[in-house]
């Protein structure tokens, strides 16, 4: 079950990758495009497109950052229970 999700979470990042990269693309081949005037439909469309890719590029970055964090304070707790131990809680041992 966990090899299925892993092939399955590099598959979806595969996939976002694929259509980060080709929207780029789309704005770069469009860039040189005759316009039309001030409602240009290839201009939308490269608006619209830089846009929604900005936007998802800000949400990766935030999620990215979120499990960056909840990792480092698991780590941290992870930490801080494996090093208690009698000495460090100053226990006092009866004979």
């Amino acid at each position: 079950m966990r090899r299925l999700k892993n092939y399955a979470a590099a598959a979806l990042a595969f996939i976002v990758i694929c259509v980060i990269l080709l929207s780029v693309a789309a704005v770069v081949l469009e860039a040189t495009h005759d316009c039309e005037g001030a409602e240009c439909p290839v201009c939308e469309f490269i608006h619209t497109l830089t846009d929604v890719t900005r936007g998802f590029i800000v949400v990766l970055a935030v999620i990215a950052g979120v499990a960056v964090y909840i990792k480092r304070y698991a780590v941290a707790a992870c930490l801080h229970r494996l090093c208690i131990t009698p000495v460090s809680e100053k226990v006092r041992l009866r004979n």
